[in-house]
């Protein structure tokens, strides 16, 4: 049997346009999303377990399993839509600035709603410790806080917020025995949306967030709707309450919380209040620095005066940090 010579250069030439092909296949061949997503579906004949792997197929019923875990980046927990749940979600962990985590909904219907039972200490979801954490399609009510960003620590960033129903989320009053909001969850005032914590020592350039969106944030018949609001006292005391952060008296502007979160943007914000004795719908950003806000409605429609504010603080005021007034559109 006779073999034709091949010529060594068209076998150069070939394995060289094989290489080009495939790394060509390989670049071009889409990138596997990071993370894990989880559901929780509590309707009849979904087959949940909480024993189970919290798959579409065999979701968890509670809370209870996604409550034991750390998100990390592209992690996802997704509530099934039209289920309700009377339980406090609580995450822990955080995405990265390409692969948020996510909590949302999934399949058709109205939000997935985490409903209370109307006492000042709950929590329908806390977020403990974010960065990078996408929170969307959601109704959370008949709490004292509907959703409680909590920080212990400095440089967190990347927290979206988006087409979330808080309502009735109230209970408390601020008073001057709980200056530092100790036995309120750390907040200032109850609210739907809330971002407190108890951090370390900070100075006046530290940060605790930054890079914050609210878009589509409806709240009714809260005492504030948004609260952006770390209560770790005020860097005076003129308005006679004696102010410590972790026992050390505040008496400079270096330990005031007015510049903890910065980077917010809110967009389509729609709170509203229809009964006496609840406040009027509130937004407070004293914790923030220069939030930028627009097409955003903030009213109510009661005809009998709202309750009395708690005690009037220089920094939540009803002014340009705290919008607390009959009508306010953007």
């Amino acid at each position: 049997m006779k073999f034709k010579k091949i010529n060594k250069w068209a076998v150069v030439v070939f394995a060289a346009l094989l290489a080009v092909a495939t790394a060509s296949i390989v670049a071009t061949a889409p990138a596997q999303a990071a993370g894990t997503t989880y559901y929780v579906n509590n309707a009849s004949g979904s087959g949940c377990s909480d024993s189970g792997p919290g798959s579409i197929t065999t979701p968890w019923c509670t809370f209870t399993p996604a409550n034991a875990l750390t998100f990390g980046p592209g992690d996802q927990l997704l509530l099934a839509s039209g289920d309700t749940w009377d339980q406090q979600l609580t995450l822990n962990g955080a995405g990265s600035a390409t692969d948020p985590a996510v909590l949302s909904s999934y399949g058709t219907g109205a939000r997935p709603k985490i409903l209370r039972d109307g006492l000042a200490s709950e929590i329908a979801v806390d977020a403990e410790n974010p960065s990078y954490f996408d929170y969307s399609n959601l109704e959370l009510g008949d709490a004292g806080i509907g959703l409680r960003v909590y920080l212990t620590t400095l440089s967190h960033a990347g927290l979206n917020f988006s087409n979330i129903y808080v309502h009735d989320n109230t209970g408390w009053a601020f008073s001057a025995s709980n200056p530092q909001c100790l036995s309120t969850n750390r907040m200032f005032v109850p609210a739907g949306i809330g971002i407190t914590g108890n951090l370390p020592a900070f100075s006046s350039t530290d940060y605790a967030l930054e890079n914050v969106n609210f878009t589509d944030i409806t709240g009714t018949e809260n005492v504030d709707s948004v609260s952006l609001e770390m209560c770790n006292g005020i860097a005076t005391t003129t308005n006679g309450y004696s102010w410590t952060y972790n026992g050390t008296a505040l008496t400079t502007d270096g330990k005031d919380d007015q510049t903890l979160i910065r980077n917010v943007v809110m967009r389509g914000l729609n709170f509203r209040a229809t009964t006496a004795p609840v406040l009027a719908p509130a937004l407070t950003l004293s914790g923030s620095t220069t939030p930028r806000m627009w097409k955003s409605s903030i009213r109510s429609s009661t005809t009998k005066p709202p309750a009395p504010h708690p005690p009037a603080l220089p920094r939540s005021s009803c002014s340009a940090r705290r919008t607390c007034g009959s009508s306010m559109t953007l």
